[in-house]
């Protein structure tokens, strides 16, 4: 019965998944679909947040309140189509004290494609200098793939303090060990932006090797690229400012960011970029401006 009950909420979710994709397509038309290709068969995605959150919410309610440290309002209020007039920002500040946390924008590689390798050496050089002025402190570095982890690790004078992973059970297996890891041991991977807690003398520094854009050979960012490029910067910004806030925790804790790409600066400070940054995330790279 429980076996037969489960296969029945699936078969109900997947029917009314398909639903919303045939109400999608005769509403407007198929440009608004995404299909990619899965082993085992396709994802059908839906590009139009718009009509999915007038469906599933807006319906529903006559006042919605959304929380989130990293909230992004103006992507919110133009991916979801929200009206301007009767849509509130309410901006509360922390009380934490930016100059425990400063973002230091090193610009130290330039690392838009064709000039990846002398990027990579240069991220090193600065990566071996960071480590040696923190000797005796946990830290964290944030690389974009496991290329860039090898590569620091095959390179960098340092690389006995380096702590990496394959994949996520190593890395699960990490996290839940930190405590015990050394206490200049500096933990290195591709996914440490979000739901790792390193507080107090877990990590004292972080690392931020290079700007993770969204991946456009998936198809769903592909066409966000083409067609809503907003949501691809803003969810690159999002990724930063998560990055950024993984080694300061609470009000009486302290860390400092290094930004080794160079094209940060730049992808900050831009108005059309800029407005995806909460004002404490700005404010950090105000005290650690160099």
């Amino acid at each position: 019965v429980r076996r037969f009950l489960t296969f029945a909420d699936e078969w109900k979710d997947y029917m009314c998944k398909l639903e919303d994709y045939v109400n999608i397509i005769e509403e407007q038309g198929l440009e608004n679909m995404v299909v990619e290709g899965k082993p085992g068969g396709r994802i059908y995605r839906n590009l139009c947040d718009e009509l999915l959150y007038d469906r599933h919410f807006r319906r529903f309610s006559r006042v919605r309140i959304f929380l989130s440290a990293t909230l992004q309002p103006a992507n919110l209020i133009q991916r979801w189509g929200l009206k301007e007039s009767t849509t509130s920002v309410i901006r509360l500040h922390s009380g934490w004290d930016p100059e425990r946390s400063p973002i230091v924008l090193k610009r130290t590689a330039n690392f838009k494609y064709s000039n990846i390798n002398a990027a990579m050496e240069d991220a090193v050089r600065d990566i071996d200098k960071i480590l040696k002025d923190h000797p005796n402190e946990r830290g964290v570095i944030h690389t974009t793939s496991y290329d860039i982890l090898n590569y620091i690790k095959e390179h960098c004078k340092e690389a006995g303090r380096l702590v990496p992973y394959q994949g996520t059970s190593e890395k699960v297996k990490l996290i839940k060990g930190l405590s015990e890891l050394p206490k200049n041991a500096v933990i290195i991977g591709p996914s440490l932006t979000q739901g790792v807690d390193l507080h107090n003398d877990l990590a004292r520094f972080s690392i931020i090797v290079k700007l993770s854009y969204p991946n456009i050979g998936a198809a769903l960012w592909r066409k966000r690229f083409q067609r809503k490029r907003f949501i691809y910067w803003a969810e690159a910004a999002n990724v930063l400012e998560q990055a950024a806030g993984r080694a300061t925790r609470h009000i009486a804790d302290q860390s400092v960011t290094y930004v080794l790409d160079d094209r940060a600066d730049k992808f900050i400070k831009q108005p059309s970029t800029r407005k995806y940054f909460s004002d404490e995330f700005l404010s950090r790279i105000a005290v650690g401006k160099v």
